[in-house]
């Protein structure tokens, strides 16, 4: 007897083949192949996107893994891209005297930046930091002006 059963693990669905020993009852698993967040996935959240735009976004979009307590942006430096959580979380915070201030916090599947200084390009008032080991995308306001433009100049 064999069953095929998806779940999610850290982030990353993941495909498995069971297979039970009739004798001892005990779940043989084999991991497969994994299944990534694709830029479809992450799309479909905005709207509806032509296969064309899709691939445009994936080439102008860079994948980053980030560490535990790993700084993404600086307070006081200038937002310059919108992160969007593959996996893992993130706190935003400043700093206030002698007391951390948590703004935000942003779970997977969101996306996240700092709004103010990236939409002023100004320095930024606080910090984001990955709360846990985590994956993102980065998409760069410099891309997303790109993605922006009539089709022929984006690619």
């Amino acid at each position: 007897m064999n069953d095929v059963i998806v779940f999610c693990y850290k982030g990353s669905y993941v495909l498995l083949s069971v297979s039970y020993n009739s004798i001892e009852a005990i779940p043989k698993i084999n991991v497969n192949r994994q299944i990534t967040m694709t830029s479809q996935n992450i799309l479909s959240s905005l709207g509806q996107f032509s296969n064309f735009e899709e691939v445009l976004f994936e080439k102008h979009t860079v994948r980053k893994k980030l560490k535990k307590n790993e700084i993404l942006l600086s307070e006081g430096d200038v937002c310059k891209s919108f992160y969007y959580i593959l996996s893992g979380s993130f706190s935003q915070f400043r700093i206030d005297d002698i007391d951390k201030v948590i703004i935000d916090l942003h779970l997977q599947n969101e996306w996240m930046f700092n709004q103010q200084s990236l939409t002023e390009q100004t320095p930024s008032s606080t910090t984001i930091k990955a709360f846990e080991k985590a994956e993102i995308v980065e998409l760069s306001l410099n891309s997303f002006h790109c993605l922006n433009q009539p089709r022929s100049t984006a690619i």
